[in-house]
């Protein structure tokens, strides 16, 4: 039923439903192979089948509360990952290389290979705690003490932290290890990623070209420093995909339902934010829901195909991409350090929202139409 959502969810959007680009994609017998117009009955059907889900009543977002009874988002957020078979579980491969991946989304300073970076773009789309979107002015500087969780006493950012990295949503500390931050394992070793730093560029391959590392799935009671792996399944779907899933095409199909927000609200609420902005237009609201799906679900091999299915890949994949000057800092608090700095610029074209047939299928199968642009 999971599939059957993200199956009906990619047939309704934009790519495949009356894609102009692919109007003209014909068999040889001359049958279109894309739907040419709009149908707007596809949003109903996809949001039917996430809502089919929603209805078997098993499943519901993982939450852990503090010791007052009152809930821990960061703590929901990054064990849902690491609690096996919790009630938001609905696919998961038990046989797998999370240990490879746990290395892979590790600092050096804990023998890691800093290899799962995080761009800029992103840091910058992650909200403050308030729920607003991070200004210029909240950039600068450093901290005078350490910004932590007032009930569980778990520390985000430590005293001296850029204050870009300070006073932001839980989500944000669940996802992205910076530099500065103490490492999830051990809440005392601060990550060095600035260029002479234990983790930084200086003197090897193993860094993150961005200056940021991706830490989503990471289990702080790993160790690659000590060849210490927790064995557990790796999670393929989860329920909050459901609940996104639902939004969108209820948004599509349905704008201003009340389940549009109650469902996105139960996603916000979870993750450590207030309710979305009531009565926003169907645009508005589309703004909110792809970009509570870009932090909800980031890392999880779903935005990729997103970006795709909107047709804004081009916007979105293509130009310069950002991150911290790696080749700069001796310290935590080095200014030079924290200047965006363009890692790597990226080319986008419109025949790359499809991947090419190979050729040698086609050789096999002279019926087979290449995809546009290939």
């Amino acid at each position: 039923m999971g599939l059957k959502s993200r199956v009906l969810l990619l047939a309704a959007s934009p790519q495949f439903n009356g894609n102009p680009a692919y109007a003209n994609v014909v068999n040889n017998d001359g049958k279109h192979l894309f739907a040419t117009e709009k149908d707007p009955e596809k949003w109903k059907r996809a949001a039917d089948a996430a809502k089919a889900v929603i209805d078997l009543n098993i499943f519901d977002l993982y939450k852990e509360y503090h010791t007052d009874g009152t809930l821990d988002p960061y703590m929901s957020c990054r064990n849902v990952f690491l609690e096996n078979w919790n009630s938001e579980v609905m696919m998961v491969r038990i046989y797998n290389n999370l240990s490879s991946w746990e290395r892979s989304a590790s600092p050096r300073q804990f023998s890691g290979y800093e290899s799962m970076g995080a761009t800029q773009q992103l840091v910058d789309a992650f909200r403050m705690n308030d729920g607003s979107a991070i200004t210029a002015e909240q950039e600068k500087g450093f901290s005078t003490q350490e910004y932590k969780d007032a009930k569980s006493g778990w520390v985000f950012a430590p005293a001296g932290t850029r204050n870009m990295f300070v006073n932001r949503e839980p989500r944000f500390y669940v996802n992205i290890c910076f530099n500065g931050a103490y490492w999830i394992g051990d809440q005392k070793t601060r990550i060095q990623l600035y260029y002479t730093g234990g983790s930084g560029k200086k003197g090897t391959w193993d860094y993150p070209r961005s200056g940021y590392i991706a830490i989503k799935n990471v289990s702080p009671s790993s160790n690659p420093l000590n060849n210490n792996y927790i064995k557990r399944p790796f999670l393929m779907m989860r329920y909050a995909e459901m609940l996104l899933n639902y939004v969108e095409a209820l948004n599509e199909y349905d704008p201003g339902n009340p389940d549009i927000e109650k469902y996105l609200n139960l996603i916000r609420e979870r993750g450590g934010l207030g309710p979305v902005q009531s009565g926003l237009s169907q645009e508005l609201m589309r703004e909110q829901i792809r970009l509570e799906r870009r932090i909800e679900l980031c890392f999880e091999q779903l935005r990729y195909f997103d970006t795709r299915r909107w047709l804004i890949a081009e916007q979105t994949d293509g130009g310069p991409f950002y991150g911290m000057n790696v080749d700069a800092g001796n310290s935590f608090t080095d200014e030079a350090f924290y200047e965006k700095t363009v890692f790597e610029t990226r080319v986008f074209r419109p025949e790359f929202n499809l991947f090419p047939i190979p050729q040698s299928e086609i050789n096999r199968d002279p019926q087979i139409v290449q995809n546009p642009g290939w």
